[in-house]
């Protein structure tokens, strides 16, 4: 087989996949940033209790469309890396399908919210009833990237992927300076950007490889029986990371979310790293022959490990000094919950890769299932710890039901391609990442 480096210099990773992989990283420390900027001048602007009711207000219209979305993306991303002859018909039924499932989730959500919201303020409440419309941008800007990852458009892809948080951060600075920082026009800003995303996204697709307008019974039965598969595990890790919120939102009080609000968003910068390998690890695995899945999982998985493990080192030295310093003093009680869930997205970092390598390999009901299981310890623990600890229970309740993804995740991963703990887990040395990007600079 020969050695890490040897095989990073084959086509196993080869130079598109390598420029592949920084166009992505690089596009996902961009997109942390800016949410990083975007999230704390608008916590700060807002205190800790206007910040916990922004989240209660984009974060119902938010649950339902994740729920509503029934995996359709990575089905689009795994039909079109299986079968690139499709475009045109994918294409079309990616547009059709969002448009029919967000009017089904709009009118549920225009029944729910108010009562969902019924212990905030009546500014909450109409805020969350307008972001419902964001329910039709998410899903058709969603299925456009679907498509767009699966045919390894990573430029544009990533073009797209930057847009919304480009406009959400230009809003909130048009916002600061007009002195007109609120709940209702942080949510409209917001909205206003996944909209921008949304119509970049459609006509991207639509030029690039034009639309079949029909439904195609075979093909939709196709898509929804991955999606579906692959769902139980999408819905399960979106509810891991946003259970805890939406028990905080109906049983502590929008000062405490929006505490756990700053903890989680700085904790994230762990993950900085990480994105890009589950992103592209995904459709590069479905898309390799079966004698070289094992050797692309891996080096991924080993690559991602390393950046991951090393950002979230540095981000837990630096926790205690930066939430006081970028958030304000009154957000102090964040940086111990932070700590805590800088840990956890070590985890859920390593997790992505694996995630990734799982889909790729048709067993989307793996990942679906650790996700599941994940899902249920949250729940739990949760409820054993939330109101004794408030958010530090919900902190260490994450870092724990993270770990039980992850592992069992391992575990599935060794027994489809035997690769033990060492091959996926054991560092890549700085010099063989940097033996394969003398070649890139080179044609820079």
């Amino acid at each position: 087989m020969g050695s890490i480096g040897q095989r990073l210099g084959t086509r196993f990773v080869p130079l598109g996949q390598m420029s592949h992989l920084l166009s992505t990283g690089a596009t996902d420390a961009l997109l942390m940033a800016l949410a990083t900027v975007s999230g704390i001048l608008v916590a700060r602007l807002l205190g800790p209790a206007g910040r916990g009711e922004l989240a209660i207000a984009v974060l119902w219209p938010s649950v339902l469309a994740a729920i509503g979305n029934l995996g359709l993306r990575e089905a689009f991303t795994y039909e079109l890396a299986k079968a690139p002859s499709l475009r045109a018909r994918l294409t079309g039924l990616a547009i059709l399908l969002a448009l029919g499932q967000s009017i089904l989730l709009v009118v549920l959500g225009f029944v729910l919210i108010p009562w969902l919201t019924r212990d905030q303020t009546p500014e909450v409440t109409r805020s969350a009833l307008a972001f419902l419309w964001f329910i039709p941008a998410n899903l058709l800007a969603a299925y456009a990237l679907g498509l767009l990852q699966g045919d390894l458009a990573i430029a544009i892809f990533n073009m797209i992927r930057l847009s919304v948080s480009i406009v959400y951060f230009a809003a909130v600075l048009v916002l600061w300076a007009m002195g007109a920082v609120t709940v209702w026009n942080v949510t409209l800003g917001l909205l206003l950007a996944n909209y921008v995303t949304a119509a970049f996204g459609v006509v991207a697709v639509l030029a690039k490889y034009s639309a079949t307008w029909a439904i195609d019974p075979w093909l939709t039965k196709r898509l929804f029986s991955y999606g579906i598969r692959n769902h139980a595990g999408s819905i399960s890790s979106f509810l891991n990371q946003r259970l805890d919120q939406m028990l905080m939102a109906v049983m502590l009080a929008p000062v405490e979310l929006g505490l756990y609000t700053a903890a989680v968003n700085i904790s994230g910068l762990a993950r900085l790293g990480s994105g890009a390998f589950g992103t592209l690890v995904f459709p590069k695995v479905a898309a390799t022959d079966p004698a070289e899945q094992r050797t692309v999982a891996q080096l991924y998985s080993r690559l991602n490990v390393t950046i991951t493990a090393a950002s979230g080192l540095v981000l837990m030295a630096t926790i205690p000094i930066l939430v006081p310093l970028l958030y304000g003093s009154a957000y102090r009680p964040s940086v111990v919950p932070a700590e805590i869930l800088t840990v956890a997205a070590v985890f859920v970092g390593i997790g992505q890769a694996w995630a990734g390598s799982l889909r790729g390999l048709g067993h989307p009901l793996e990942p679906a299932k650790a996700e599941l299981i994940s899902l249920v310890v949250t729940a739990i623990g949760l409820a054993l710890t939330l109101q004794l600890w408030g958010i530090l229970g919900a902190s260490v309740t994450s870092l724990f039901a993270y770990l039980v993804s992850s592992v069992y995740m391992y575990i599935q991963i060794r027994r489809l391609l035997s690769l033990k703990l060492r091959e996926v887990l054991w560092p890549v040395s700085w010099a063989v990442i940097r033996s394969r990007l003398k070649p890139l600079e080179a044609e820079m």
